[in-house]
């Protein structure tokens, strides 16, 4: 799975403009800031602009699906998946919502830079977490003070 998440991410680091307007997110941000996620990411959660992730469908020829399927918490335009050769799922998420009372764009503060591989710093990726809010979200808060107390990023 190491390699399949690795061969992902060079992948996105050709594909991605080298301008941080886009992020890696979920897990796999979690997993490039050097926090132990169990199990490993099964999948790549990238955000952007309506005009990235557009861009990046059109290069890569990817229809979008006929009907999005709704959620409740989560919507973006364009959402599709592509799935590199020999890496995970990749979920592209164009101007990304979120519903906590009502819809709002998902807006980053910070950006970190791991290789050519953008992500937030982990404070803001706890803010992310709770602002979804999932128990999977939860449980991963967790884990993520618990990597922040016994290191030197706290």
């Amino acid at each position: 799975m190491t390699q399949a998440l690795l061969r992902t991410f060079d992948f996105l680091s050709e594909v991605m403009p080298r301008e941080p307007a886009w992020r890696v997110i979920g897990s796999a941000a979690l997993w490039l800031s050097g926090v132990p996620v169990v199990p490993l990411p099964a999948d790549v959660d990238v955000v952007a602009p309506f005009e990235v992730i557009e861009g990046v469908r059109k290069a890569l020829q990817v229809s979008l699906p006929v009907a999005s399927r709704p959620d409740e918490r989560f919507r973006s335009h364009p959402f599709f998946q592509y799935k590199p050769d020999g890496g995970v799922v990749i979920d592209f998420m164009g101007d990304l919502e979120v519903f906590s009372g009502e819809w709002s764009c998902l807006h980053f503060e910070s950006c970190v830079s791991i290789g050519e591989i953008f992500v937030p710093d982990l404070h803001e990726q706890v803010t992310i977490m709770r602002r979804f809010g999932r128990p999977k979200d939860l449980q991963r808060i967790e884990t993520v003070q618990v990597f922040l107390s016994d290191s030197s990023f706290g």
